[in-house]
């Protein structure tokens, strides 16, 4: 029997990939979900607020302790799962059990095991594990939909469903894998990396406490939802950027540029069905398909900048990266910012980030054609 086509096991491998991607986003998106059937409107906020801790200290871990080796040709085969970071995602698979006693627990759990189902992820990108990824995909899956199926039924064996699931998919991602790393880029490259996804990464977060302390509880978690509900295309980009990260790929960016676009048609129809409603519970009912549009339209627009981004820093460009990651950030948060303070609504904010977005596409693409153009030769006299 001839071996498959290259192609075809390119595409089998990618999609195994990006599914998995896609499975890590569902646990913060069902936790919601759950927390919108049996705990009350208050902790439901500070949980939306916990998970915007959660993923904002996702990306700053995992670009720190992963993605800085992919701009360091001595380190950028050695990708691991740290040992710390299974242990602490156990542990927040214990806190999310624990809800079922004391809402607490979820609001302290979830953090924990975003941090090491993002690491999982990564690792298993930038290693190409395809088999284990669909494995782990395929089990949080479950896990989220049979948490879901249950919910109506008997609410705390779903959040255990959902606990076990996510415990199993933390150990599938870490079994057999390196724990540490004794090789690895200079201390101010994992310094510069750090620095620059933190200050992008603090926007959603700084957004959604000014949106709970402006605007309402049932505001701030609505807008974590939407955040949420969008996280679905995050995969796409983060499976993007960490290819882009070790190599060029135009195709790749036009097929899962065409992904996202699919995924954000997909959330849309599913809201104006009332199935996002109705998963989600009334939570859901702040939340326009005016301000869900304009929210889809924001997330599109990021796109593009992955290109320039993921070359300036696999070029090297960390300091060009850093200030520019600072300019866009003021961008996104004045625009953020304005459109809570005079709008007083998603929809206004959503429409705030959406301009900032596409006006930061312009920056990066700027930035990158000025520091990657080859100097102009003088004539000679």
């Amino acid at each position: 029997m001839s071996p498959a086509p290259k192609w075809l096991r390119g595409a089998t491998t990618t999609s195994a990939q990006v599914f998995a991607g896609a499975s890590t986003a569902l646990l913060p998106i069902t936790m919601q979900a759950l927390a919108a059937r049996g705990i009350t409107l208050d902790v439901q906020a500070t949980l939306a607020l916990s998970i915007s801790v959660g993923a904002f200290v996702s990306a700053v871990v995992n670009a720190t302790v992963l993605e800085t080796r992919l701009t360091s040709s001595r380190s950028r085969p050695l990708s691991y799962v740290p040992r710390w970071s299974t242990i602490a995602g156990l542990l927040g698979c214990i806190g999310i059990l624990l809800t079922i006693v004391n809402p607490l627990g979820a609001v302290i759990g979830t953090p924990l095991a975003m941090v090491a189902l993002s690491l999982g992820r990564t690792h298993g990108v930038i290693t190409h594990r395809w088999r284990a990824e669909g494995h782990a995909g395929i089990v949080m899956v479950l896990g989220a939909l049979g948490a879901l199926a249950i919910m109506p039924i008997h609410w705390q064996s779903a959040v255990a469903a959902l606990a076990i699931c996510t415990a199993y998919t933390i150990v599938v991602r870490a079994a057999k894998q390196p724990a540490r790393s004794l090789v690895g880029p200079q201390p101010r490259e994992f310094v510069k990396v750090g620095t620059e996804t933190a200050v992008t990464a603090l926007v959603p977060m700084v957004l959604n406490i000014l949106v709970f302390a402006l605007l309402t509880n049932a505001d701030a978690i609505a807008f974590r939802m939407v955040l949420s509900v969008l996280g679905i295309l995050q995969p796409l980009l983060g499976f993007l950027r960490t290819r882009l990260l070790t190599s060029r790929s135009m195709p790749l960016t036009l097929v899962l540029g065409s992904a996202s676009l699919i995924a954000l048609a997909a959330v849309l129809i599913a809201h104006m069905a009332g199935l996002v409603g109705f998963v989600l519970g009334p939570s859901w009912a702040q939340v326009t398909t005016p301000a869900l549009v304009l929210a889809c339209l924001w997330k599109v627009a990021s796109v593009p900048a992955t290109v320039p981004f993921a070359m300036l820093r696999r070029d090297g460009h960390l300091d060009a990266l850093l200030r520019l990651r600072i300019v866009t950030s003021i961008l996104f948060l004045a625009s953020g910012c304005l459109g809570i303070w005079i709008g007083h609504s998603l929809l206004a904010t959503f429409t705030g980030l959406c301009l900032a977005e596409l006006l930061s596409t312009v920056i990066y693409f700027g930035v990158a054609y000025r520091v990657t153009a080859p100097p102009l030769s003088k004539e000679s006299p």
